[in-house]
């Protein structure tokens, strides 16, 4: 578990954030030594398989955690689906299953 302070909503444009595309994004945060983040990483990789419109992005709290401190890490495996507008539509800590990941894609759609 990884300390950090929070924030609450993601937004497009703050903390020179860099979209790389505008359709809906499967992020997952993890960190080194982590088990269930090797079983997060399986289960988006599945749902970015069955949901081709989904962008996968992966973001290492050691590397990116300035990027994690603003979108409110707090632990990982922490997954947060987004859609095309970059609202915040799902979050998950520890490691969701492909029912819950391809539900909020639905409503990230």
């Amino acid at each position: 578990m990884h300390p950090f302070c929070c924030s609450r909503r993601l937004s497009r444009t703050g903390c020179g954030r860099t979209w790389l595309s505008v359709r809906m994004q499967l992020v997952l945060y993890t960190s080194s030594f982590c088990e269930p983040c090797a079983q997060a990483r399986s289960v988006l990789a599945e749902a970015g398989r069955l949901v081709p419109q989904a962008h996968v992005i992966e973001r290492d709290v050691a590397f990116e955690n300035v990027q994690a401190a603003d979108d409110g890490i707090r632990i990982t495996p922490t997954v947060i689906v987004l859609d095309d507008s970059g609202t915040e539509v799902f979050r998950a800590t520890g490691v969701p299953t492909l029912n819950q990941v391809l539900a909020a894609a639905a409503k990230a759609l």
